[in-house]
């Protein structure tokens, strides 16, 4: 139940960031359910996760809003972010406010940036979702808001087959990979750790 068929197109660097990633995204877009006429941030948009999930999010017709650093802007917008904000520059939460002044619908977090994602929060209307892969929510706190918290957990292995389907046919793609060689893993750890990853990092074993 585990294993699947490997689409024909997709390289092996390619299919080695799938079945992680790919069903913890997963987990994240049953959380928050991404339909039309919702807008939906994205914290840690360009990373591992990230890439799934905005490409899910706009799939279901969410208008998605990545959080990025500016040399990460053209990759988000690559994955079909409707927009993107450099959270480096000025007040992010602003300047939300000021473009969704009746608030969001729900907030994403694959980052584990603790305090952003608190202040972002504040921004999610009564009724609105918040999932996080990285940090472990108060459910019953945000409840006491009107909002549903819930974990990005991965989600059983038997829907890979559903996600693959959805690359074959060209709907969503893996993200973008970056090839470290195995005896450079201590670095790509440490790369890992620094939060500011895009895409995935895939450990080569040289033959």
């Amino acid at each position: 139940s585990a294993v699947t068929h490997k689409p024909a197109m997709m390289e092996h660097t390619a299919a080695a960031t799938v079945a992680h990633t790919g069903l913890t995204a997963l987990g994240a877009v049953d959380a928050l359910e991404p339909s039309a006429e919702q807008v939906i941030v994205v914290l840690g948009a360009t990373g591992g996760v990230g890439s799934w999930f905005t490409q899910h999010a706009v799939l279901g017709g969410a208008t998605v809003v990545a959080l990025t650093r500016p040399e990460n802007a053209a990759y988000a917008k690559s994955l079909g972010a409707t927009e993107v904000l450099d959270y480096t520059a000025g007040d992010v939460i602003e300047q939300l406010h000021a473009r969704f002044p009746d608030g969001i619908d729900g907030l994403a977090d694959f980052s584990g940036n603790t305090q952003m994602v608190e202040q972002l929060a504040a921004l999610v209307r009564t009724g609105g979702r918040v999932s996080s892969s990285a940090i472990k929510l108060d459910a019953d706190a945000y409840a006491a808001r009107g909002i549903s918290a819930m974990q990005a957990n991965r989600v059983d292995q038997r829907r890979l087959p559903d996600l693959v389907r959805l690359i074959r046919a060209g709907r969503i793609k893996p993200p973008a990979a970056q090839v470290v060689p195995l005896d450079d893993a201590a670095a790509a750890l440490a790369q890992v750790d620094s939060g500011h990853t895009r895409g995935k990092i895939v450990l080569a074993i040289s033959d």
